[in-house]
């Protein structure tokens, strides 16, 4: 939605995808940008393919190569072009390439890297480190550094002006994701009981992999040796990332589905006992990893090609992808059921949809006008919570604001109050709370029912914060709120719950430990990052949002506390700073309140 209609990266839009971030997934919600990602798709699982089967064939013969091949091909797989390219890496650090194929290996892999830091925030820089790591450990440096450095930079920008951005927005777009991709592993954390294998698998895993590296480097001088660690390990670094930050059984397969890959790229370039050894344990593992998620078609390599076959006929096809688009949008309505109210008040402006659920925006041709972090859950630093609170304080806010209650859909979005629209067992009105406060002064309901709320854009009705006090606490220890006045909400910003010393090391190689804040029913996950923008806490019933959308927490006393205290704070390191805000109007716009109340006079 955002490359269709030319938003602007890093200013109007901010994501762990840039502009060419659609090319992962192929679909026919725009017709033209569907067949570019279909393209790009398939060829980059054709060269995923190509890759290991070359590799494959080089170490074991082609029969066995082929098999393993096919295995490897149908394990889940996160970012097939990376493990594609490290096959692609080894053979240029481990083979006897000529200057001529180095100098190309330099310009292809910086037209690569340069495209895919618009596409994947994950896939780009690591791309670029891959790459770097080979140039450097090559002969002939001194020409194929600036050969790489010049094709990084012209391809991005050739992309970036391609896709409709300007220059002007350039540096929002390299700050704004770099936040995107600092605060992570310290606000995404979220663990899953796994099972008893996945921590013996990893050390396994990790251990066969980095003998195949220095065996296959051990012969090498000292520059092709370190650049085959570094790619090696960069790679395998950002696959365990993404299975520990969001941790699970089926992040744990693709973790190791991914070693699999990149053992076969090494696998040529050591000696046949070993590679035989070690790609057999490293196959285990990905069974292993992987076997709860066999389907009947895993391995049916038949029905994959039929449904390969369909879905090109639909993509050649004039009308094809029309029907399909036609088919998916009356099916996303279906889901959605707005009502003609509701849709009428949305048709007359501008829209953003909270907290999670943008598609309504397109099943229903809305005038999508999102917030820049447009998933809330996603603001999890400063630096994009006001981003966010900006936008709403601007002139060129929405007129309106479309708020799921995702409960209503799915009861196990929240394990005890139906709170919309919250992930990882959040306070919503915690999820880029700046915003949320913004929102709650210059928001007011127009429409709602269980599913559904409608917010419209009202004259501010928010005073000046007034500070009642400051109170410094041990991790754990609740404390009674303050007093507040009839016409007040009461906020806490919350100083020395951010990740800081020897914890940034570990969020960086590993997760942050999760915070926790301890209201009076239950425990909830807090964000580190945005602790100190002002959590709303208490807010007077004639002031707040009606029903589930309500945003008060429902608590006499707070406290914070983390999984692991000696990494974050010690017994005295937090101080809250508890503010009231002053409200001057309902959040109940009249005519809302009394179509609402003449609807629940007709249903009795």
């Amino acid at each position: 939605m955002a490359a269709d209609r030319g938003l602007d990266f890093g200013t109007q839009i901010v994501f762990s995808f840039g502009p060419l971030g659609f090319l992962d997934f192929p679909g026919a919600f725009v017709i033209d940008l569907g067949r570019l990602a279909f393209a790009w798709s398939a060829l980059v699982h054709l060269s995923f393919c190509v890759a290991l089967l070359w590799a494959s064939r080089r170490a074991f013969g082609l029969l066995v190569g082929l098999a393993i091949t096919l295995f490897a091909a149908a394990m889940p797989s996160s970012d097939p072009i990376l493990l594609a390219a490290a096959v692609l890496a080894a053979a240029a650090l481990l083979d006897e390439w000529s200057s001529r194929l180095r100098l190309a290996f330099a310009l292809g892999s910086g037209a690569l890297a340069g495209m895919q830091l618009l596409g994947s925030l994950r896939a780009g820089p690591v791309l670029v480190v891959m790459a770097l790591a080979v140039v450097l450990g090559l002969p002939g440096r001194r020409r194929t550094l600036p050969a790489f450095t010049a094709s990084l930079v012209v391809s991005f920008l050739v992309f970036w002006l391609a896709t409709g951005q300007g220059l002007g927005n350039l540096d929002d777009y390299a700050l704004n994701t770099a936040s995107v991709l600092s605060g992570y592993s310290s606000s995404m954390v979220y663990v899953l009981p796994g099972s008893w294998w996945q921590f013996p698998a990893f050390v396994v895993g990790t251990s066969t992999l980095a003998a195949l590296a220095v065996a296959a480097g051990w012969r090498w001088d000292a520059p092709r040796r370190i650049g085959l660690l570094v790619m090696v390990a960069a790679v395998a670094f950002l696959m365990f990332k993404h299975s520990v930050v969001r941790s699970s059984p089926g992040s744990a397969g693709v973790c190791l589905a991914a070693l699999l890959a990149i053992g076969l790229a090494l696998a040529p370039h050591v000696r046949r006992s070993l590679a035989v050894g070690a790609i057999a344990v490293l196959t285990g593992l990905a069974y292993i990893g992987n076997q709860e998620g066999f389907s009947p078609v895993t391995f049916d390599f038949k029905a994959r090609a039929e449904s390969f076959i369909t879905q090109l006929k639909y993509m050649a096809k004039p009308s094809g992808l029309a029907e399909q688009q036609l088919a998916g949008r009356e099916a996303m309505q279906a889901y959605y059921a707005l009502t003609p109210r509701q849709l009428a008040l949305l048709r007359s402006g501008t829209v953003h949809v909270a907290t999670l659920e943008a598609g309504v925006a397109y099943a229903y041709g809305l005038d999508w006008d999102p917030l820049p972090v447009f998933q809330q859950y996603t603001a999890y630093t400063e630096r994009l919570d006001e981003l966010n609170a900006a936008k709403l304080e601007s002139s060129s806010a929405p007129d309106r604001i479309l708020w799921e209650n995702a409960p209503a859909v799915d009861p196990t979005f929240v394990s005890v109050r139906p709170y919309p629209g919250t992930i990882d067992e959040r306070v919503p009105a915690w999820d880029s709370p700046a915003e949320i406060v913004q929102m709650l002064c210059r928001y007011r309901v127009e429409d709602w029912d269980d599913r559904w709320a409608v917010l419209r854009h009202s004259p501010d009705r928010c005073g000046s914060e007034r500070p009642l006090r400051s109170v410094t606490v041990a991790a754990g220890e609740r404390v009674t709120l303050p007093a507040t006045k009839h016409d007040e909400a009461l906020l806490v910003r919350v100083d020395g719950l951010g990740v800081s010393g020897l914890e940034r090391l570990r969020a960086f190689l590993f997760r942050a430990a999760r915070r926790h804040a301890i209201l009076d029913r239950h425990t909830w996950n807090v964000i580190p990052g945005t602790a100190g923008d002002g959590l709303l806490l208490r807010i007077p019933a004639w002031a707040d949002y009606p029903g589930h959308y309500a945003l008060d927490s429902d608590t006499t006393a707070i406290g914070f506390e983390a999984e692991d205290a000696s990494l974050t704070f010690g017994p005295s390191d937090l101080t809250l700073h508890f503010s009231a805000l002053p409200l001057d109007a309902p959040a109940i716009l009249p005519v809302a309140g009394a179509q609402k109340r003449r609807v629940q006079r007709s249903i009795r």
